[in-house]
Parts: structure tokens; C-alpha cells; sequence
């Protein structure tokens, strides 16, 4: 957890830097001057994309622990849900919504929006997208307890989430390329389906 969040400070600090130099950037014209600008739309991309499950399932493996057992930090046993471990967990947590909520606003206002673009991902809006994170987000904490859930909610969960991302790309088509909406779909239903 300590390295986790090191790391996440860490990017905190390279964001700001980055959006303040990006924010002289306009003032200036040049491709080299909207260098950070860039920089930042593409990591925003790749985090909400690719990498929200690996991160968020690293942030919320400090739930994976059942009470009465303990958990190993960095060689120190705490009593699981002790005082020690409810305030990490708790941090942990806080980090997750303070996560997803900048990932939701990423997610729902940096994206191609011209239908005429060569770009393929161009899309008219982001509100399935905005779906999909908080889909990404339920599964590894529902996973992350499964200490504490029955089998048949995680089924549940896994079910639900798939005929949801079916139904959204179904039926709100995103995606002004309309092949990557029925991958979407596909995707979907492969998810369901295992």
C-alpha cells in the first residue's frame, strides 16, 4: 500500500506539472509547446482504458483479507480490520473514489468527437464510457471480497456487468465506426457468455 501510494503521488505531482506547462503551452504556438497537453490526453486515455483494472485491482487488494486473519505489510502482521488496517483500508478507499472520479470526468470529456475523423475510437458522446468505468470499478472490489460474498453474487455481478456493456453498445452506439461497436458487443457477449 505504502509503494501504491507512493507511486500515485508521484503521478499527482508529474499531472500538475504537466498541466501547468500545458496551460503556458497556449500562449505559445508550436507543436513542441503543446507537447505536455498531449502527453496528458494520452495517459488519461491509456489509464482509463487499459490500465483502470490493473490499478484499481492493486488498490483494493488491501480489502483482500478476511477478519480474524492477519495481513503482511512489508513484513509487519497486522490484525486484519484492526485499527492499523481499517486505516490503510480506508485510505485505500478514498483513493479508489478520488481515482474513479477523475477517470468518470476523463472519460466523459477528452475523447474525438468528429465524425469525419480518420480516427476509428471518434465517438459522438461519453456516457457509455462513463458506464464502463463504473462497471470496471465494481468488478475487482466485488472480486476483491470475495471472502465476504456468497459465489452467487460474484456470477451475479459478472452476468450483470456484461449484459449491461452488451445493451450500452447495442443500443447507444457510441462509436461513430460502427464495426468497433459490434466488436464492443462482442466483446460483450464473450464476457457473458464465459
Amino acid at each position: 500500500a505504502t509503494f501504491v501510494t507512493g507511486v500515485c503521488l508521484i503521478g499527482v505531482i508529474v499531472a500538475c506539472a504537466f498541466a501547468t506547462a500545458g496551460a503556458f503551452a497556449h500562449a505559445r504556438v508550436g507543436r513542441l509547446a503543446m507537447a505536455p497537453v498531449r502527453f496528458l490526453r494520452a495517459s488519461a486515455q491509456l489509464v482509463s482504458t487499459a490500465v483502470y483494472i490493473p490499478l484499481a485491482s492493486s488498490l483494493v487488494q488491501v480489502l483482500q483479507c478476511p477478519v480474524g486473519t492477519s495481513w503482511l505489510d512489508q513484513g509487519r502482521v497486522w490484525q486484519c480490520w484492526g485499527w492499523r488496517h481499517a486505516i490503510v483500508a480506508s485510505s485505500v478507499m478514498l483513493a479508489l473514489l478520488l481515482f474513479l472520479a477523475l477517470t468518470l470526468v476523463c472519460v466523459a470529456v477528452f475523447f474525438n468527437r468528429s465524425p469525419g475523423s480518420n480516427n476509428v475510437l471518434s465517438r459522438a458522446h461519453g456516457r457509455v464510457h462513463v458506464a464502463m468505468v463504473v462497471i470496471k470499478t465494481i468488478l475487482p472490489v466485488a472480486f476483491a471480497l470475495d471472502h465476504a460474498l456468497p459465489p452467487a453474487v460474484l456470477v451475479a455481478a459478472c452476468l450483470c456487468s456484461g449484459l449491461v456493456w452488451f445493451t450500452l453498445y447495442w443500443t447507444f452506439l457510441p462509436y461513430h465506426d460502427q464495426f468497433i461497436n459490434r466488436l464492443q458487443c462482442g466483446f460483450a457477449a464473450v464476457h457473458v457468455w464465459a
